[in-house]
């Protein structure tokens, strides 16, 4: 009779196995009793003994963790083979089954420890990674003590040794330490003296801060933002992003939701962040939408993947829609080189006056010669050429465009350009409540403090802005 199977198939049937080690148990529970006691339960208090015991015995409990495996495997081997005797109806003791196990130990055994190899190394390639990064990507609390704000923050102070505001708050009854809004290692203590130029202030440095996939595109290790960054933070780690900026919208929730949630939700939907009259207006106007409904916007998720963004939930979205133009959702710009082509540019194409049958080059609507002849430059053609939507090397200019422009005219999403005044900003929250010029200009920087160095109060900014801001302009740079 084969274990677990029924008498006319080989299928595996799970209900049955479970009946036949249940009947087993029933049967033998008297006489295993005493061999479980002494290789499974003796075994097990002996260790939760040393375990709860302070000093040197401690040290010999991972030894004998591998020397309590014996008795277990030798125990799970008498108890396969008994069971295997009863099922098949054959006359066996424990102790014979005990005895026969026995001979049956070392693989198993080997098997057990192969087993528990395995585990160990699943726990250190997967859980104690999984454990690191969620460390250095907590989310910072609402509230802590001073001795755990002290703890995030000793050793960026290191090197960071002047502030307006610690927490980069105006109000002292918020406890933020450094690591809490940026990530890093606050652990890493600088020694006292040490210059700038030296190679140990170096590997510190970069075992302390959060290090960029592409350092070369951040000018890493200088603190300026790049110019024209275009996608490079869709293309970063979050970590990093959260380094060098808390504020922006990919990683807000995780370093300002404790207290400002609600109001990054709101900042994430709002017009200077998704740029829905832009990519409406623009979609509209060049032919690439038929309709003038928004369903366009800008957002992306941590890892920089565009996404489509949901509004809030209300009682009437239609009415919502009508009286107020709260849009229920905005799908995310599609990209140009799949989108078929708006016709709205195609009488622009250079070209002759007749249309062939030949398929045609770019901006080519007629190859062959003869009244190609007859274009004459800057005039439309007559007809438009024989290519077909989303074909070959035709992409949607009008989509191209827009994605051009809002990549050198970014929204909230992304940096700002960095490259003129009026550009100098970071992105999300950051753009508007940390404001800074990469060449310190006070003409650049707004109505901030001149030089972040001078150790100047922060200014109320009040002007143009709905209700007065009081906040600190920025981190202070490296001694």
């Amino acid at each position: 009779m084969t274990v677990g199977a029924t008498a006319d198939t080989d299928k595996l049937d799970i209900n049955r196995v479970i009946q036949n080690t249940i009947d087993v148990l029933r049967r033998r529970w008297r006489s295993l009793v005493r061999p479980a006691f002494l290789l499974l339960y003796l075994p097990a208090v002996v260790l939760g003994l040393l375990d709860s015991t302070p000093g040197p015995l401690r040290a010999v409990l991972s030894i004998l963790s591998l020397v309590a495996l014996i008795p277990y495997t030798l125990f799970l081997a008498g108890l396969i083979r008994l069971a295997l005797a009863d099922l098949n109806a054959e006359p066996t003791s424990v102790q014979e089954a005990m005895t026969s196990g026995r001979r049956r130990l070392w693989p198993l055994l080997g098997i057990n420890i192969l087993t528990a190899l395995g585990v160990a190394l699943g726990l250190v390639l997967l859980i104690v990674p999984g454990m690191a990064a969620a460390q250095q990507f907590q989310a910072a609390p609402a509230d802590q003590t001073l001795a755990d704000v002290n703890r995030k923050s000793i050793g960026c102070l290191g090197c960071h040794e002047r502030t307006d505001a610690l927490s980069m708050h105006d109000n002292p009854a918020v406890k933020l330490g450094c690591t809490d809004c940026h990530g890093g290692d606050a652990s890493v203590i600088p020694p006292r003296g040490i210059a700038r130029m030296e190679l140990e202030y170096s590997q510190l440095r970069d075992k302390a801060h959060v290090l960029p996939k592409f350092p070369d595109e951040w000018g890493y290790p200088k603190s300026a933002k790049p110019q024209r960054s275009y996608t490079l933070l869709n293309r970063e780690s979050p970590a990093f992003i959260r380094f060098v900026n808390p504020g922006d919208y990919r990683v807000a929730k995780q370093a300002c939701g404790a207290c400002h949630l609600s109001i990054i939700a709101a900042a994430q939907r709002s017009l200077m962040a998704t740029g829905a009259m832009f990519f409406g207006g623009a979609s509209y106007n060049n032919g690439v939408l038929p309709f003038k409904r928004y369903i366009l916007g800008e957002a992306f998720t941590s890892n920089g993947q565009a996404a489509g963004i949901e509004g809030p939930t209300l009682p009437d979205p239609a009415s919502a829609l009508c009286l107020h133009g709260v849009l229920p959702n905005l799908q995310a710009v599609p990209k140009w080189e799949s989108v078929p082509p708006a016709d709205v540019f195609r009488v622009f194409e250079p070209g002759g006056r007749t249309t062939g049958n030949r398929f045609p080059e770019i901006a080519l609507p007629n190859i062959t010669g003869g009244l190609q002849n007859l274009n004459e430059p800057g005039r439309p053609d007559l007809h438009v050429s024989n290519r077909g939507p989303g074909t070959a090397g035709r992409v949607a200019i009008p989509v191209l465009n827009v994605h051009k422009t809002r990549l050198n005219d970014p929204y909230m999403w992304f940096m700002g350009t960095d490259d003129q005044p009026g550009d100098f900003r970071g992105s999300g929250c950051s753009g508007c409540h940390v404001v800074y010029a990469n060449d310190r200009d006070e003409k650049h920087s707004g109505p901030t403090r001149p030089d972040p160095t001078s150790g100047a109060p922060a200014p109320t900014i009040a002007q143009g802005h709905p209700a007065p801001i009081v906040r600190s302009t920025r981190h202070p740079p490296p001694r």
